[in-house]
């Protein structure tokens, strides 16, 4: 099977004033889900809210829900595993889907929050990997 996937995005918009509170709300975007087949394009999105929901999603598995808080319609993006070892990911923002190995979604999620900590720190001089962690921590101490 071909996992051949990859989560791409364009930071359109950063803040002015970097406040560890509101990061995951000023850093807005284009995402990408691209398989071998096609491309599901989504605008507007809060890519560091995303990478929150991607690493969460990377350490519990299962069924990836992200439910953006500045949009009423969810889920904004969803990856739901199927038997055949793909994911269904679909969106309310498009009217496409895709069917991606789960494999490679995998190495896509994490790599999206690599590249994503990489070019906000060389660009922007933010650090983003504490707040990702401690949003972790947040989520593992509510679920318990």
């Amino acid at each position: 099977m071909n996992s051949d996937c990859s989560l791409r995005f364009t930071i359109e918009e950063t803040p002015t004033d970097v406040q560890v509170l509101s990061l995951a709300a000023d850093v807005e975007g284009r995402l990408v889900i691209a398989s071998a087949q096609s491309e599901l394009k989504l605008e507007g999105i809060l890519l560091v809210e995303l990478a929150f929901f991607l690493a969460h999603w990377l350490r519990v598995g299962g069924e990836f829900n992200y439910a953006a808080m500045d949009m009423e319609e969810q889920p904004v993006l969803a990856f739901i595993p199927q038997t055949d070892g793909t994911a269904l990911v679909r969106s309310v923002l498009s009217e496409e889907s895709l069917h991606v190995p789960l494999d490679g979604l995998t190495l896509a999620a994490k790599s999206y929050i690599e590249q994503l900590s990489e070019e906000l720190s060389a660009n922007y001089g933010i650090d983003v990997a504490p707040v990702i962690e401690r949003n972790l921590r947040y989520l593992a101490n509510r679920r318990t």
